[in-house]
């Protein structure tokens, strides 16, 4: 039975998501040399079965979950507590993931406002102190998404319990947790590194921006493995190794990690996107991100391979 004309859109808005990020990281790095001036005219713990990590634990800059989101996480803690989820209840979370998002895109356009970080010789870009005290406190609202992690337990569970699902829900639940990702980051981010290229800034304080830099990136693939956030941390890698002089194997090697979430995610849709009904979606669920554990993994030794000298002492 072919899918109806509400499940092919879930499907498409899903995957023109990731589609975007994808575009965006891959525009970005391609290019031979890095001119974001182009782009401005355009304008577990909650974990299915993760993997212990083989290296060591950079520190958490942030180790609090903001105020709003703790009580989010714990509403839904309890909601599901000793309960095995009902459809209501996954719609239910999904339509509190939604809202997380609106705030997150509210946050983000109330702190970076376009007229400010599209312009690098804007005085926040002035040096390095300004700029991670900016940083800090973005990422410290919308870096760690503990809401996402705990909906896709929830997702997990409710799935393992069943036989069969209906596709408008499982692509739906997976598009949700994709939330506070906005290109408004990677532009301010892209600004920072522009006023560094025209020497506003001194090596010193580039060494520590990027330190800081790649230690919150490392510490959210600790515990979040969503392809926005996979491709969102291999634009910051190449940003970082950018800034550092590396050489066109780098590049090669972050390209091949995104031709392996890009034939991944077309594998795996491929795969169910015919029919109203998925059979079997705790495996297809545990599998997909399984899947992206992995490509978590290669990323995190990237990271700790090519960044040792940005390692947090």
């Amino acid at each position: 039975m072919k899918k109806t004309h509400n499940t092919k859109t879930l499907r498409n808005i899903f995957i023109l998501v990731v589609a975007l990020l994808a575009g965006y990281f891959i525009y970005d790095y391609l290019e031979d040399d890095y001119i974001p001036e182009q782009k401005r005219h355009f304008y577990k713990e909650t974990r299915l079965k993760r993997k212990k990590p083989s290296y060591v634990r950079r520190q958490l800059l942030h180790e609090e979950v903001p105020e709003a989101e703790e009580q989010e996480i714990e509403s839904i803690a309890q909601q599901f507590k000793g309960n095995t989820p009902d459809v209501e209840k996954i719609k239910a979370l999904i339509k509190k993931l939604d809202n997380r998002n609106k705030e997150c895109e509210k946050f983000l356009a109330q702190n970076l406002p376009n007229e400010q970080i599209i312009d690098p010789e804007n005085p926040i870009f002035l040096n390095a102190d300004q700029v991670i005290g900016k940083l800090d406190f973005i990422f410290n609202d919308i870096l760690y998404r503990d809401i996402s992690m705990t909906a896709i337990k929830a997702f997990g569970d409710f799935y393992q319990e069943q036989r069969e699902v209906d596709s408008d829900l499982f692509f739906n639940s997976l598009r949700s947790t994709l939330i506070c990702r906005g290109a408004d980051i990677s532009l301010f981010l892209e600004s920072a590194y522009e006023a560094m290229k025209q020497g506003q800034w001194s090596p010193e304080e580039v060494t520590r921006f990027n330190r800081t830099l790649l230690n919150l990136v490392s510490s959210s693939l600790d515990h979040d493995n969503l392809p926005d956030n996979l491709l969102f941390s291999l634009n910051v890698l190449r940003l970082v190794g950018t800034s550092s002089g590396f050489n066109e194997d780098f590049y090669g090697e972050l390209d091949d990690v995104y031709g392996r979430i890009s034939a991944y995610e077309d594998q795996f849709f491929d795969e169910i996107q015919d029919g109203q009904v998925i059979f079997s979606p705790g495996d297809k669920f545990q599998n997909y991100f399984e899947e992206l554990d992995g490509i978590s993994d290669e990323v995190r030794y990237i990271i700790n391979r090519r960044f040792k000298d940005f390692s947090a002492n």
